[in-house]
Parts: structure tokens; sequence; C-alpha cells
């Protein structure tokens, strides 16, 4: 992800509300220095930016960060008004939705950026996944077509075990 792009298109969205630095600063909650930072591609934008670029402005996050799709989030809109007052599930199923939409077609390092900023903001994600890190590394080689185990059968180096005689005279004989 270069950070370039993303600070370019805050920048847009802040010269299309014809707003300083300062006064944009001030409607996210942060400082001028931070979001001058951000718009020279110095910085990348932390998750309670990238919410209060969502909420404030309703800019559409995967715009915001590859700059595919339509930079307002029309659909978010309409989406807050009709989910009023019904099940609580809908707003994580809709959170799912997104997060698999970005997630498919995110590159490598916007994944990673992600999966960061989740770990900052989350500390029990963060946890969860220290303690489920191999169970994920299987599925998302699973989700590749392959799986760890195929892998580590096709690209196995053959292991080797010394008997006495063996160390005596520095020889190896596979197992």
């Amino acid at each position: 992800m270069e950070n370039i792009n993303i600070g370019s298109r805050i920048k847009k969205i802040r010269t299309g509300r014809h707003l300083t630095q300062r006064m944009f600063a001030k409607e996210l909650e942060t400082s001028a220095g931070y979001i001058s930072e951000i718009e020279s591609g110095k910085k990348l934008p932390g998750t309670e930016i990238m919410l209060s670029l969502m909420r404030r402005f309703n800019i559409n996050i995967n715009w915001l960060l590859s700059g595919m799709g339509e930079a307002f989030n029309e659909k978010h809109v309409h989406y807050r008004v009709q989910t009023r007052g019904l099940t609580e599930n809908l707003p994580r199923e809709g959170l799912k939705l997104w997060l698999d939409e970005f997630w498919s077609g995110a590159k490598e390092d916007e994944r990673t950026w992600l999966l960061v900023q989740f770990k900052k903001s989350f500390p029990d994600y963060a946890h969860w996944i220290e303690k489920n890190g191999d169970l994920l590394t299987e599925l998302s080689l699973h989700d590749t077509g392959c799986c760890i185990r195929q892998i580590q059968e096709e690209y196995a180096m053959p292991t080797f075990s010394v008997n006495q005689k063996q160390r005596e005279y520095g020889k190896k004989e596979p197992k």
C-alpha cells in the first residue's frame, strides 16, 4: 500500500469540502500536523481516523485504501437508515461482508496494515491470533487451494538419525 495514495485521497476529501488541515483535523479529532503527515505520505492513518472518515464524511474505506470503487459510500447511509431497530447481528454481518470484500481485493501490504490496525485497536484480537495462529495459517493456505500438510509432504526434507557407529565415522544414513 502506498502511503502517498491514501494521503492524496484524504487530501482530496479535505479539499473537496473546502477545509483547511486545521479544520479537517478538528472534525477528525486529531492534529493538523498528523493530517499533514498523512497527506504527504509520511504516515498511514490509524483506525480511528479511518472510522471517523467513514462516519463523518461517509467515505468508502475500500476506496480510501485501494482507490477502487466509489469515494462516497451511499450504501452506508441507506444501511444505517434501513437497519435501525433490526437485530443486533446485522451490523456484525455487514462488517463480515465488508471485511470479506476488502480482503479478497486487497494487496498483501494492505492486508498486513489491516491486521496491524486490528491488533492495535483490539488487544483481545491480538491475543486470539496468538492463541489460534497455527489454525489461521492452515486456513489461509487452504483458501489458496493448498494445505500446510500437503506442502510439508511435497517439500519435506529427509530426516536423519545418527547411531553410535555413525558418530564415530561422521556418516549419516536416512531414517
